[in-house]
């Protein structure tokens, strides 16, 4: 990999956070993060692999033209910059992004020139499309999922539900001793849970809270699971 300057007008990697990686990252294949706000805020992640990106930018979800620079210059320009999400974020803006919705973009499995697919957590949403059109499934897909959020909120009337879940999940601690077996119990909750995933783009706070509450519930009792496995 080599160090030097993105040929994206609106990347964040710059030379205050460019970091030397801990080991070889040739014959890398990107991807594409994509974090999404309630608010219609983006975040444009080239990873390079779970541990190092290669740019990050921001955009907005109605902002196509923007949006499909960047992705283009990240492609056209993988591999010249090296850096992580946190050291280009922060702390705080770091963990803010990463409980925003997220969205994946691979190349697709049958890859063909500028030919990808994007992968959708719990959704039977993967088909191929061309490199072109990220920035309008990006939006498309922001409407769908806010729109099927409206509706299973149903004015209100899921908050006492979402609530119920977090009762049943919040009564162990990770260092609890039955929060072991209770990660059993609970199972089949948080993957009903982690299917909500696009509760992230509510517009209700509360709702957006509670959710986020719930994922550290069922983050805590599988950390108590692995701790004595």
């Amino acid at each position: 990999m080599l160090l030097n300057k993105s040929k994206n007008p609106f990347g964040l990697v710059n030379e205050r956070n460019l970091v030397k990686p801990g080991y070889e990252l040739t014959d890398k294949e990107f991807y594409f993060d994509i974090f999404i706000s309630h608010t219609q805020e983006i975040c444009l992640v080239c990873k390079i692999d779970n541990n190092y990106i290669s740019d990050l930018s921001f955009s907005t979800v109605s902002d196509l033209e923007r949006t499909q620079v960047i992705i283009d210059s990240m492609i056209d320009s993988f591999g010249t910059t090296v850096s992580t999400e946190y050291s280009i974020l922060g702390r705080e803006k770091y963990y803010e992004v990463k409980n925003w919705y997220k969205l994946q973009i691979k190349k697709a499995s049958d890859f063909k020139e500028g030919e990808y697919y994007r992968t959708l957590p719990y959704e039977l949403a993967e088909y191929n499309f061309m490199q072109s059109y990220m920035a309008k499934v990006i939006k498309s897909t922001f409407n769908k999922l806010s729109e099927k959020c409206t509706h299973r909120i149903a004015n209100g009337l899921y908050i006492p539900i979402l609530e119920s879940y977090y009762e049943l999940l919040s009564r162990y601690k990770r260092n609890d001793k039955e929060a072991h077996g209770y990660y059993y119990k609970m199972k089949n909750l948080i993957s009903i849970i982690d299917e909500e995933c696009y509760l992230k783009l509510s517009h209700d706070n509360k709702v957006r809270e509670l959710y986020l509450s719930l994922k550290d519930c069922a983050s805590a009792l599988y950390g108590a699971y692995m701790d004595v496995r």
